[in-house]
Parts: structure tokens; C-alpha cells; sequence
């Protein structure tokens, strides 16, 4: 293969500009400036996602509350009377 990029003259350096194929060094793509540009990408996740991710958790809250309240009653209960022995 990268005999192949060398023969079209796809082989660039790593400051970005093109040189003359069959030169050692040099590698297909641009680390440097790939790097530089993943970091500086700004796409992630929107207020819509988060608000959506919110609503989700409110429901499940919402329809489990009665088994999350005595799965908390237990767990306390249970600590308390370990905490008596210490």
C-alpha cells in the first residue's frame, strides 16, 4: 500500500505540504495538524440530548419509585444496625 501512495504522489510530510513522492518520512495523512484539529472539535452533546437524558431519568424515578424507596429503607436500616456493633 504504501508503495502504491508513493507511486501517485499521495505521500505529504507532516508540516502539511506536499513533497515529491519517494521520500523516507513522509506518511499518507497529517498527524499533526488530524490531532490538532480532533481536539479542537466542537461537536458533542447538545442541550436537546441532555434535557432528553433528563426526562428518561425523571420517568424511571417516576415509575420505580416505590421499589427504589424500599430499596433505600433496607440498605439504611441495615447500616444503622451494623453500625450499632462497631
Amino acid at each position: 500500500m504504501a508503495g502504491n501512495l508513493r507511486e501517485t504522489g499521495l505521500i505529504c510530510s507532516m508540516a502539511g505540504t506536499e513533497e515529491p513522492a519517494g521520500q523516507a518520512g513522509f506518511v499518507p495523512w497529517d498527524l499533526k495538524r488530524e490531532w490538532k484539529a480532533f481536539l479542537m472539535e466542537e461537536d458533542g452533546m447538545g442541550v436537546v440530548e441532555v434535557i432528553l437524558i433528563i426526562v428518561v431519568l425523571i420517568s424511571l424515578v417516576a415509575i420505580f419509585k416505590s421499589q427504589i424507596s424500599s430499596l433505600v429503607n433496607t440498605v439504611l436500616e441495615k447500616i444503622t444496625k451494623n453500625a450499632k456493633k462497631i
